[in-house]
């Protein structure tokens, strides 16, 4: 497999078909800059017609809480804490299609998960498709959940934001420092 944009150390957990794209939970990520949020969860899900188990995390906003709880059932592998501050997740996957792998990390931005992509590639209606088919994967089996805790400090608000999955029920509540 012939890895673009990006640098792929070693796998995690199991991998996920979607049509004509496998996706593999991974160490490593994209190159080049800028990497820049794209392609949020929310532009693939409608608020109002999302499952229950993420309907009130995409209205409020913090629907990266589910996200992380779907990453760990979907690939079969805990994600790690990230080293940046106000994020609760970025992880590293590469979308394959054909001998073609192509990283990007999925990650939020105040609770608001989107996907990253290098700026130098690939196109846009290979983001696109990647996009839709990972979101697709993520969607295949909605209240699998699995729990977890993390706490995130935001220290620009002073606050700590204990984003939690317990018994298929994700939650994010702001704390005072």
């Amino acid at each position: 497999m012939k890895i673009r944009f990006g640098t792929f150390e070693e796998p995690l957990g199991q991998p996920v078909a979607e049509g004509e794209w496998t996706f593999i939970a991974c160490l490593g990520g994209p190159d080049g800059q800028p990497l820049r949020f794209t392609h949020q969860l929310a532009d693939h899900v409608d608020a109002t017609r999302a499952p229950r188990s993420l309907r009130l995390a995409l209205t409020n906003g913090y629907d990266a809480a589910w996200v992380r709880a779907r990453l760990a059932r979907a690939f079969a592998y805990t994600p790690t804490p990230p080293d940046a501050e106000k994020t609760l997740l970025c992880e590293a996957v590469a979308g394959v299609r054909g001998d073609e792998g192509f990283l990007f990390h999925c990650g939020d931005h105040y609770g608001k998960t989107a996907l990253q992509f290098s700026g130098l590639g690939p196109d846009e209606p290979t983001k696109g498709a990647i996009a839709a088919a990972f979101w697709s994967v993520l969607l295949r089996a909605p209240d699998d959940l699995a729990d977890f805790r993390r706490r995130v400090f935001h220290p620009g608000a002073g606050v700590w934001l204990e984003y939690a999955c317990v018994d298929g029920e994700v939650s994010c509540r702001e704390r005072e420092w």
